[in-house]
């Protein structure tokens, strides 16, 4: 009877989403750990310095905020693609081409308002999701 009523629980709250990533999180810092001590490295002092490189002030935090937002904006379109039942794995190209487009695009756009130059802003966003789109395009009429 309690197996039962754990299984039920199990099944509603769905702490296999939480419990899961731990237990992968977890084993990926022991096995890191492991293979730092082999080569004779402190792991505590480089998981420290990991931490502190990415969190250490504001500044660095700003900076790691900076870095990880593209890979952030590719994973949750391929999460959507995803869901979409649609394999795409080309999605750091279709952002790459965005961002070139949009900053060529600025480039030029800018000098065209120089009293208002956010007009160029939605723009160059605008022209960034048609080339990442284009860009996406091409395997796909291919496939």
């Amino acid at each position: 009877m309690m197996l039962n009523v754990v299984n039920i629980l199990w099944k509603r709250i769905n702490v296999h989403w939480v419990v899961t990533p731990v237990i992968i999180l977890v084993s990926a810092f022991v096995t890191n750990a492991v293979i730092m001590l082999l080569c004779h490295y402190n792991p505590l002092e480089a998981y420290l310095a990991a931490v502190d490189g990415a969190f250490g002030n504001s500044r660095k935090f700003g900076e790691t905020l900076v870095k990880s937002t593209p890979f952030l904006m590719a994973g949750l379109s391929i999460a959507m693609a995803f869901r979409c039942g649609i394999w795409n794995i080309g999605a750091e190209g279709q952002f790459l081409i965005g961002a070139l487009a949009a900053t060529w695009f600025g480039t030029k756009l800018a000098p065209l308002f120089p009293e208002t130059p956010w007009i160029a802003v939605p723009i160059c966003l605008g022209i960034a999701t048609l080339a990442g789109g284009i860009w996406g395009l091409i395997p796909a009429i291919l496939k």
